[in-house]
């Protein structure tokens, strides 16, 4: 496959990442090259017509398939087209073309590539998709050309991991936002936030222990709905202050926010986010994606399960719509400021929706819907038994385990792991006072003793459930 760089100069750029480095690289900026490049594609039964090649480059380019009838092609400068070529053949920074070719049969088809650098940064991509396409996000078939097998392309995503230890607890239950939240974000390199490229490495930064703030703020709220100094913003209104808010404006701030989404039914769902200056928001499982963005973010269909605006703004009044199968799903948000005012909002609506309106757009909160998402658990969260005491005089046991005030839980054993049939108790109610054997202090419920189900087994396992 051709997605190559010059690692001193470009690191990772087009639309995939991570770049392979150029063949040949030598150190600092390599200048004055040619590559030559040749492959086959495989065209099988009733998968002829239109494709669409995407190349992004620095410098320009030439592409040839015999075969093939070059249709038209769409993209920056000078890019130009032949029957049986298209190229650019001048510098640029980015050659950014969509080139529309037909492959009229099934079969084999060459397809040789050159490309050339002048002077400065340099790269070369080649990616392509069934359609005649003019625009990278008119569809999510995009595949770099060529074999991918064995390398770590990854999901794409230009903005990297949020470390596990800067991501706040989600509230019990899915109840709110959890938040963290620092004021005069400073990364290890002394870059106070200013972008999201900033602010992604600030909240690496502070992973590693290596960054600076004045203070950090870690709670949660029942919506994302605030402004600076509960000011204005957004289009809601009720703003409500950051946490721990210091008086006055505040300036170079970073966010994490957390939560847990319900989606009541199968289908589309829109959220969209008003802020000053820019946001991140993506979805915690790869297989949840958007399709669909509309307004000032950007949406990238080789990283679907995030949309972003990483400039300053006053509104980055995005909306990006996304399948979802009813159930749980988790979600990350990640804002930041610059200078001057500032606010962040996140709202839903069901479908697919290109504009804001109330209805159908709701600040997602806790209060649950039966047609737009909201805030919450379907199913009660994990839990441990944290004690098991054996009494071998009485041949009894006594089990505890985390507990939710009001469960109902049953506690079952087994000899082997595999087959659960009997129980100790299905009914163990969480309360205080419990009944006995059953007692309750708020977070732990303990039952027992009570005597061995299987006295004449050298092994018993037990398990809790709600």
């Amino acid at each position: 496959l051709i997605n190559h760089s010059d690692p001193d100069t470009n690191a990772n750029s087009g639309d995939w990442i991570p770049d392979l480095p150029i063949l040949n690289d030598d150190p600092g900026g390599d200048d004055q090259y040619v590559t030559y490049a040749r492959t086959v594609v495989t065209v099988p039964e009733g998968a002829q017509g239109s494709y669409t090649v995407r190349i992004r480059g620095d410098d320009g380019y030439g592409l040839r398939i015999p075969g093939a009838e070059f249709v038209s092609v769409a993209g920056s400068g000078v890019n130009q087209l032949h029957p049986t070529a298209a190229f650019f053949p001048d510098g640029t920074g980015d050659s950014n073309a969509y080139i529309v070719v037909n492959l009229p049969a099934a079969g084999d088809y060459p397809v040789e590539f050159i490309a050339f650098e002048g002077g400065g940064g340099s790269y070369q991509e080649i990616a392509w998709a069934p359609g005649a396409w003019t625009g990278f996000d008119q569809t999510i078939d995009w595949q770099l050309l060529g074999n991918t097998a064995g390398l770590e392309i990854g999901n794409n995503s230009r903005w990297g991991a949020i470390p596990a230890s800067v991501q706040p607890e989600i509230p019990e239950n899915g109840e709110g936002w959890g938040i963290h939240f620092w004021y005069n974000a400073v990364t290890a390199g002394a870059v106070a936030v200013n972008n999201l490229t900033d602010t992604m490495n600030f909240v690496r930064d502070t992973d590693a222990g290596n960054s600076t703030f004045d203070s950090e703020s870690i709670t949660s709220e029942i919506v994302l709905n605030h402004a600076d100094d509960a000011g204005g913003g957004g289009v809601f209104g009720g703003n409500l202050p950051y946490p721990d808010d210091p008086a006055g404006g505040n300036d170079r701030l970073a966010m994490v926010a957390r939560a847990q989404i319900v989606a009541p039914v199968d289908g589309d769902y829109t959220l969209q986010v008003r802020s000053d200056d820019g946001f991140l928001l993506r979805w915690v499982d790869p297989a949840n994606t958007f399709h669909t963005e509309n307004g000032g973010g950007t949406w990238r269909p080789n990283a679907p399960q995030e949309v972003y605006f990483e400039a300053g703004t006053g509104d980055s009044n995005t909306r990006a719509t996304a399948f979802l199968p009813a159930g749980e799903h988790e979600i990350l948000f990640v804002w930041w400021e610059g200078g001057g005012g500032s606010h962040f909002e996140v709202s839903a609506a069901p479908g697919l929706q290109v504009d804001h309106a109330e209805p159908p757009f709701e600040l997602l909160s806790t209060t649950p819907s039966a047609t737009n998402l909201y805030l919450g658990r379907l199913s009660s969260p994990p839990f441990n038994i944290t004690n098991i005491i054996y009494d071998a005089g009485a041949d009894q046991f006594t089990v505890s385990w985390d507990a939710e005030d009001g469960g109902v839980y049953g506690l079952f054993y087994s000899t082997d792991g595999a087959t659960w049939g009997g129980d100790v108790n299905d009914a163990i109610i969480a309360e205080d006072p419990g009944v006995a054997p059953a007692s309750f202090d708020g977070s732990t419920l303990t039952y027992g003793p009570f005597d061995n189900p299987v006295p004449d087994s050298p092994v018993v396992l037990f398990r809790a459930e709600r």
